[in-house]
């Protein structure tokens, strides 16, 4: 590249682009593999995407689309160089990772390794959703965070912009999360309680569920919950006296005591405090009939 005029910034553009390039191709692994060339045209100076172009991708049509894929035999080059772009940057990175709440961190990143990486995603899980628009200081925590996390990747040259596209088309625009950057924000994270996650679902599901309008099943799927979380909670408000007994073999399965219907509402409502308790990490105190009786 020196022989082409290239002062190390650009130099570095190029290698980047490579790295940039192969991350995505690797994470994706697909028939979609690969990075579509407008894509590395919009981010990258004219020359250094030509010059990159010429010495390490190979142009091909995907699903209809133009896309950059690396070229057989320079994997293990753009393996070294991704690794050396860790190294330059896991300081900064370790620093700014250590600055994060990491209960916070528990709480949104995934629960499952797929697609984990791709941050854009994160607030897409409908626990977190729901939560974090019934608590709006939490829901604003979460929504800085993720975009803290995105610009310090970017500045870090630790995250990577791509369209997801395929034979139904061009997805919306994505951010990939380094492997090793992503790794260090799993070890930095407290994960929540089961319990306390049981909690925001089980309120979603009794906050909307009408005896005689909804669909049990249905919205009970739709909550992720199983019949038997929702059983044991039922049980636990009959309990109390906030509901009538759960029977299966009745429709609807359960209804709510008329004159206790305001303590109801108080105790569903109080399924979210163990959840927001621990994220601010203050003890807990439960009024009688509030808490979730699943267990982690």
């Amino acid at each position: 590249m020196q022989i082409r005029g290239f002062d190390q910034a650009r130099t570095d553009s190029a290698l980047k682009c490579l790295v940039h390039v192969y991350s995505v191709q690797e994470f994706t692994n697909s028939e979609g593999g690969g990075v579509l060339v407008k894509d590395i045209l919009n981010s990258y100076p004219l020359e250094v995407t030509q010059v990159a172009s010429e010495l390490y991708f190979e142009r091909l049509n995907v699903c209809g689309q133009d896309v950059f894929r690396v070229k057989w035999g320079y994997d293990s080059a753009a393996n070294w160089l991704d690794r050396q772009l860790w190294e330059n940057a896991s300081v900064r990175w370790g620093e700014f990772a250590d600055g994060l709440d990491e209960r916070y961190l528990g709480f949104l990143l995934p629960l499952s390794y797929e697609d984990a990486r791709i941050v854009d995603r994160w607030k897409a899980r409908d626990d977190l959703k729901w939560f974090g628009v019934e608590m709006e200081n939490v829901g604003g925590n979460i929504l800085r965070i993720i975009d803290d996390v995105v610009t310090v990747g970017y500045e870090l040259d630790l995250a990577f912009g791509f369209r997801v596209f395929g034979r139904q088309g061009v997805e919306g625009q994505r951010t990939l999360l380094h492997k090793r950057a992503y790794e260090s924000l799993k070890r930095r994270a407290e994960v929540p309680p089961y319990s306390f996650l049981a909690g925001i679902r089980l309120w979603k599901f009794l906050s909307q569920y009408d005896p005689f309008e909804s669909d049990f099943v249905k919205m009970m799927n739709n909550c992720g919950l199983t019949l038997e979380e929702v059983r044991a909670q039922i049980d636990a408000f009959h309990e109390k006296g906030l509901t009538t007994q759960y029977r299966e073999s009745q429709y609807p399965p359960y209804l709510v005591v008329e004159r206790m219907r305001k303590q109801y509402q108080d105790a569903i409502k109080g399924l979210l405090a163990p959840m927001m308790s621990w994220l601010s990490r203050r003890e807990l105190f439960q009024p009688l009939g509030t808490e979730s009786i699943l267990q982690a």
